[in-house]
């Protein structure tokens, strides 16, 4: 199902994951059902997602230390990543408009997830994947479905907006990021999120692909609690799937 990927993808995996990266968990090669054993095993994939403050951070760290063969990719830092190598396609995209971050095309979205995570299924053997910020539209939710398999579940983080946006322009003093500085910027971010919010968790719910909702406004302790659950039931589905074959 996967071939090795092209230089970038696999200087993007060595350098910032492979490193972190503790066990593989003998149950996270999934096969497809009715596929040879050679050539059907495929990732298991899910999807962590909520507006920008959310807490995706911080909880998908919290999961990588849980569950040390579970590799944390954050579409946002993969497309940062690519976006400061110099003549890069990521770098030669226009803004979105009144930020710095680079405008991709649907198709490239999907593809920098694509080639990193085949590069760690290849040449890595890495698995189980937690992919963070994506899908943030209905259109990526299409696309994926054509270049990768189905997610196995997708956790929605839910807050009010208000707090999202207090909880980025307190972050902007260690994040570094200029888009997290300006107030009305980051109220735009998480207008903009909660708008393509809904279409989106529909076309996953219509495309078979399980969305558990998660209230992120509580204790962090009691958050943690229900999405190591969800992470944990995940991971035994995939161990079950493999076990049925």
């Amino acid at each position: 199902m996967f071939k090795a990927s092209d230089k970038t993808a696999n200087s993007y995996f060595s350098a910032t994951i492979f490193p972190k990266i503790l066990d593989i968990f003998p149950f996270s090669l999934v096969p497809i059902r009715g596929a040879s054993r050679r050539c059907s095993l495929r990732p298991l994939i899910i999807f962590i997602l909520g507006a920008p403050g959310v807490g995706k951070g911080t909880l998908s760290g919290f999961l990588k230390a849980s569950f040390p063969g579970l590799t944390h990719l954050s579409y946002g830092d993969l497309v940062r990543y690519h976006d400061q190598i110099p003549g890069s396609w990521v770098s030669s995209l226009p803004r979105r408009q009144g930020t710095s971050s680079p405008l991709l095309p649907v198709h490239g979205a999907v593809r920098l997830l694509r080639e990193t995570i085949e590069t760690g299924a290849v040449q890595h053997g890495q698995m189980t994947w937690l992919v963070d910020g994506f899908p943030r539209r209905e259109d990526h939710v299409a696309e994926w479905l054509k270049q990768m398999p189905q997610a196995d579940r997708a956790l929605y983080l839910f807050c009010p907006p208000e707090v999202s946006s207090n909880r980025i322009i307190r972050r902007a003093r260690t994040s570094g990021r200029p888009d997290d500085v300006d107030p009305e910027k980051v109220w735009e971010r998480v207008q903009r999120f909660h708008i393509e919010c809904e279409p989106m968790l529909n076309a996953l719910k219509n495309s078979g692909i399980e969305v558990v909702k998660i209230d992120a406004h509580r204790d962090l302790d009691a958050v943690k609690k229900e999405i190591f659950g969800c992470v944990q039931a995940s991971l035994g589905c995939g161990m079950n799937r493999e076990g049925d074959e």
